[in-house]
């Protein structure tokens, strides 16, 4: 019997199993990624809007900060590092690249803006200059209005705010409400000795008046209405002497300067002397609307934040107020009155949204009355 030969068949040529990535599990992961938080934002006020009935704006606006200047740069910069680590493994694949750099850039964009929005422009502070010629005065007078301070905490920036409005010297001073916002630790009783000393260094010659402003009734009760020797006019008028005639003030309710006043203001001007410049007090600047055909020589208001956010070529994303959007910050004339609104010197903080401004600095006005040659 033949002797057979077992001959080992030839070994079959196996690779190990390659580390490189799967490309398209990758790109899936990079997508969960950049999406995740925007998810949970939109899902999270959809659950509060649709389903609990509400919810606070100022608490929309800090989720939607908080995603846009922190989740979303992450997001972008986690999938932008994530496509660079594929892409090494497929440089091939150069569209992959572009979009990876693309992210890393964004998410250094973002960061940036959430630097300069949040730490660099609620700092700066402007004053907006603005000159009334009328036969009403024989000498230039110097008017600072202000609203809006919205203390969180007193700090530099609000010393800072008060010596600027001390080296105007302005001869009277307005403010036209919301005073104090104090952000946890910090409380009302902490905030408003050291606001009301700082306040008091203010002495213009002609005095200081105020309106209470939509977070100001806490003053009421701690501070009786004489913060920082300010006299708190509430539905109430004050007359300065001036050299052949007066200033006349109407300080309107908050309620008031929400819904209008026409008859209240038609029966205080009536009242009045030719010679005598008036000026009505709110803090919305809603009041405005019912006075265009009203011979008020000038309207002063707050509230809006001149809408603290302003997209270029577009105006503030939002005013809490029905005046029109170009009504939101400045001074102009509105048939037989003027009015001004200011942007306000401090930030919203409400539902404990930090200092937030774009493209719309804090500001204060100072209007000088001149004689009419």
């Amino acid at each position: 019997m033949a002797k057979m030969s077992l001959i080992p068949p030839p070994p079959v040529e196996t690779s190990a199993p390659s580390r490189r990535p799967n490309l398209r599990q990758a790109a899936e992961a990079w997508t969960l990624l950049a999406l995740q938080p925007a998810l949970f934002v939109v899902m999270n006020n959809i659950y509060w809007i649709e389903w609990r009935g509400g919810h606070d704006v100022f608490d929309v606006i800090r989720q939607a900060y908080a995603f846009e200047t922190l989740g979303f740069p992450l997001s972008l910069a986690a999938a932008g590092g994530l496509g660079m680590a594929v892409w090494r493994q497929e440089r091939e694949r150069r569209w992959l690249f572009r979009a990876s750099l693309a992210c890393l850039v964004g998410a250094f964009l973002c960061f940036g803006a959430h630097i300069y929005a949040t730490y660099v422009e609620p700092q700066l502070l402007f004053v907006r200059h603005v000159e009334i010629a009328t036969p009403k005065v024989e000498r230039p007078v110097r008017i600072l209005h202000f609203a809006d301070f919205q203390v969180d905490r007193v700090g530099p920036y609000e010393r800072r705010a008060v010596a600027k409005m001390r080296s105007l010297a302005p001869d009277l001073i307005l403010f036209t409400g919301d005073l104090a916002q104090p952000l946890a630790p910090a409380t009302f009783e902490s905030v408003l000795p050291k606001l009301a000393a700082l306040l008091e260094t203010l002495e213009p010659p002609l005095g200081k008046f105020a309106v209470y402003g939509d977070i100001d009734g806490p003053l009421r009760k701690k501070m009786d209405g004489h913060t920082g020797g300010f006299r708190w006019l509430n539905d109430e008028e004050a007359s300065i002497p001036l050299d052949g005639g007066r200033l006349r003030l109407l300080g309107l309710s908050l309620g008031d300067s929400a819904v209008g006043a026409r008859r209240q203001v038609k029966d205080w001007l009536a009242e009045g002397g030719a010679k005598n410049f008036t000026i009505v007090l709110g803090h919305m600047p809603d009041f405005a609307m019912s006075l265009t055909d009203v011979p008020a020589d000038l309207c002063l208001a707050g509230h809006t934040h001149g809408g603290q956010v302003r997209i270029p070529f577009y105006g503030p994303l939002m005013t809490l107020s029905a005046v029109p959007r170009d009504w939101a910050r400045g001074f102009r004339p509105i048939g037989a009155t003027r009015l001004n609104v200011t942007a306000g010197v401090g930030s919203e903080h409400g539902s404990d949204l930090p200092s937030l401004r774009v493209f719309c600095p804090s500001e204060m006005t100072l209007i000088e009355l001149t004689p009419e040659k």
